[in-house]
């Protein structure tokens, strides 16, 4: 019963908070660094790899991961783009860490509002807080990396187990590898970053089990919610007969904007998870 109640009342406090303008105040600034952060990676990964359609193809199948409606066409955009070394690259570099740090100011602004926070943070303090959520979100996006690429080579990899001849896994790996590229990683990586935005964003102090019950709810609703975008967008919506080739902008903006109210919806859970009134409802249920 009282997760019912936490549930419906956070949904109140959601619409009052006006917490889809906040969600679009962030996918605004999240669209704007995404570009400059795509052509830093793309033209890393082409140094290293070698500018070629393989390194190319192998690229999209990862970014739909985290987002659904990415194509080849914005990859072949940002990889003309990427060609161009030098000043540009400094460029980049420091457009996406301005807009960056602006899609962190935009969270914690709104988070702290979910938590109805008076008390605001100092200009330093938010701004060291912002710069530290890009690097750890940058950390978090290798780790990804790291793992997909291993499972990769698990994949077709053979191993010699007690005398027997070489085994090959790659048959009985195949499910448990499909699980983890497009289940695990996503949802461990989503649950783990929203532990720590739930406990440390807000200028209050969060009890460590309101923080992972909200991070939990919130991935799921995130993995959820990607999935039927995924089919929505593929199945039902028809955006390119109304924005042409703007469309995977517009979808990709859309998705943005629903990753940041599922966020802040998660905000609110864990606001009222540790709210007094809710925790005097929870001791007056456990005595009945």
């Amino acid at each position: 019963m009282r997760t019912v109640r936490v549930i419906v009342k956070s949904m109140i406090d959601f619409w009052w908070d006006d917490c889809f303008t906040h969600a679009a105040s962030i996918s605004f600034f999240a669209l704007m660094s995404l570009f400059p952060l795509l052509i830093i990676i793309i033209s890393a990964l082409f140094s290293i790899f070698g500018a070629n359609d393989d390194v190319s193809r192998n690229i999209v199948p990862f970014l739909k991961i985290f987002f659904p409606h990415i194509d080849q066409s914005i990859i072949n955009e940002i990889r003309r783009l990427s060609g161009v070394k030098g000043f540009s690259d400094a460029i980049n570099a420091a457009l996406f860490l301005w807009m960056a740090i602006q899609v962190f100011y935009s969270i914690e602004y709104a988070v702290n509002i979910a938590f109805k926070t008076k008390k605001p943070r100092t200009f330093i303090y938010t701004t060291v807080i912002s710069v530290f959520m890009v690097f750890l979100s940058g950390i978090l996006y290798l780790i990804s990396i790291g793992i997909t690429s291993l499972t990769k080579i698990l994949k077709t990899a053979k191993i010699d187990l007690i005398g027997i001849p070489y085994i090959e896994i790659s048959i009985n790996f195949l499910f448990l590898h499909d699980t983890i590229i497009n289940y695990l990683i996503p949802f461990l990586l989503v649950f783990l970053s929203l532990i720590w935005l739930y406990k440390f964003l807000p200028n209050k102090k969060v009890r460590i089990n309101d923080a992972i019950s909200g991070a939990f709810l919130t991935a799921i609703l995130w993995e959820t919610a990607k999935h039927l975008f995924t089919w929505y967008v593929g199945a039902v919506a028809d955006y390119k007969s109304l924005y042409g080739s703007l469309t995977t902008i517009i979808v990709f903006l859309l998705w943005i904007y629903y990753s940041a109210s599922i966020l802040l919806f998660g905000a609110e859970v864990v606001f009222n998870l540790g709210s007094p009134s809710q925790a005097m409802l929870g001791k007056r249920n456990r005595r009945k």
